[in-house]
């Protein structure tokens, strides 16, 4: 079974008939954040000591660890049996300031996972990693579909170390849209707050295609705060 799993698919509403998946009722966002409990075996000094480009990273979903890719030098690539493949690659890594009187220390590690195959996906995840004692933890994992085909660029300065704000865009289906053409974008803020990632702002606006379409956004699809 593919690595890459279209997030889409947790939700009742999205039909899926050979291979093209369709939203059969209202708007439909692809970014998800879970709390995460998984603890890596080893024991570290500090957090820097952990090797991420060369770890075993998971992605998670809500009963826990759901796919794994053992990284290469920050790389990991898999070819299918019949046609197409899989790739997992870190972007980058970050280490985040801890809240006031804490022992812990945290790490942001953003990663792209891409699945090819009879159709394609894109997901981006974010995890935040958390040494506690000498333990590594995954403690956090946002994920979202960078299957949109722009305007933006996806990986284009996720996180803004000044302010401790990653802001991403993930792809939003409208009704009627197939998997190879989405209409909207959710713009995602989320803010550092010394122990795992907040959601700050969310703006929804068309993608160039849904743009190209006449595509319009109403109330029920306007996610701005």
């Amino acid at each position: 079974m593919p690595m890459l799993r279209l997030r889409l698919l947790r939700t009742a509403s999205v039909v899926c008939i050979l291979m093209a998946c369709v939203s059969s009722a209202g708007a439909q966002s692809t970014f998800h954040d879970i709390t995460v409990s998984y603890t890596y075996p080893g024991t570290y000094r500090t957090i820097r000591q952990a090797d991420f480009r060369n770890l075993t990273l998971h992605e998670f979903d809500e009963n826990g660890p759901d796919e794994r890719a053992q990284l290469t030098n920050g790389k990991f690539k898999a070819e299918f049996q019949n046609v197409g493949g899989e790739s997992v690659s870190v972007d980058s890594i970050y280490f985040l300031p801890s809240s006031p009187g804490t022992q812990a220390q945290y790490a942001l590690v953003l990663s792209k996972w891409e699945s090819v195959g009879g159709s394609s996906s894109q997901l981006g995840i974010a995890q935040v990693f958390e040494l506690s004692g000498d333990r590594l933890s995954v403690v956090q994992q946002v994920d979202w579909d960078w299957h949109y085909g722009g305007p933006y660029e996806p990986f284009k300065r996720l996180f803004e170390t000044k302010t401790n704000t990653i802001t991403f865009p993930s792809a939003r289906y409208l009704q009627g849209d197939a998997h190879c053409c989405v209409s909207a974008i959710d713009i995602v803020t989320m803010r550092w707050n010394g122990s795992r990632l907040l959601q700050t702002k969310v703006r929804t606006e068309l993608s160039g295609y849904g743009k190209r379409e006449g595509k319009t956004l109403d109330n029920s699809t306007d996610l701005s705060q």
